[in-house]
């Protein structure tokens, strides 16, 4: 279970902008260009925005910068399990482990920067060990990992062990798909991307609709740094085949 309202990790230095501002931003830019006959539907642009916003997080990973700004933080209950199904295989667990559902899924891509801290609910100290899924099934007979608090992801799952009797949960992660957290308002919620990105989003996102819809792109100015982002047109393909697979 998932409550409560999204957060944005922020830096006192920096300023955030609305998906509704970004893709509005958009639309100005292509309707000059565009015949007046031309359908520009806002859900196919904030599908784009959220499509670019990921090839560019997965540029920047590959490039080790900061993901200052690019995480969510959300609330989450968790229910116990005795067995599950992962992969097509039935797993029991000697203990009971915990289980929550994430409200969509998360970026993929990043390593294990795809989730910033995931813990118990008011419990600051505990930071809890992400482990794969061979380790999260040995720890429960290892003589050491037994009672180690870790938790693994598969899929929009994450599952739990040695946290005691705790059932509420605190949530740093990169999502696919900002909207998906619950409570995430398009108008007035921050879009979960750094400021000094929002130039180079709005003009790989411009770049991607006026080739989409054969409108001139050889007259925009300031194009990004190639240099710096990688192969834009590569990693668009990325995470549009990731929003085609989730």
């Amino acid at each position: 279970m998932v409550f409560g309202h999204p957060l944005i990790i922020k830096s006192n230095t920096m300023e955030y902008k609305t998906l509704a501002m970004i893709r509005d931003s958009i639309i100005n830019q292509l309707k000059p260009l565009a015949n007046s006959d031309v359908d520009i539907q806002e859900e196919w642009i904030e599908d784009v925005i959220d499509d670019a916003r990921g090839a560019l997080v997965r540029t920047l990973f590959n490039a080790r910068d900061d993901f200052s700004g690019w995480y969510q933080t959300i609330d989450l209950e968790a229910s116990d399990l005795k067995s599950t199904v992962i992969n097509g295989y039935e797993y029991f667990f000697r203990n009971p482990v915990s289980v929550v559902t994430l409200p969509g899924p998360l970026m993929q891509g990043l390593g294990q920067k795809n989730i910033l801290y995931f813990g118990a609910h008011g419990v600051d100290t505990l930071n809890m060990q992400r482990a794969s899924m061979r380790e999260f099934q040995e720890y429960e007979y290892h003589r050491f990992g037994a009672g180690l608090p870790c938790y693994m992801l598969d899929g929009d799952k994450l599952y739990i062990r040695n946290t005691g009797r705790r059932r509420y949960f605190k949530l740093s992660a990169i999502f696919s798909k900002p909207t998906c957290v619950p409570g995430y308002d398009i108008d007035n919620s921050d879009y979960p991307l750094p400021i000094s990105l929002h130039n180079r989003l709005e003009i790989v996102v411009f770049q991607h609709l006026a080739s989409k819809m054969n409108l001139p792109v050889d007259k925009i100015p300031g194009n990004p740094d190639e240099t710096r982002i990688g192969d834009m047109n590569q990693a668009m393909r990325a995470s549009q085949q990731e929003s085609r697979m989730t």
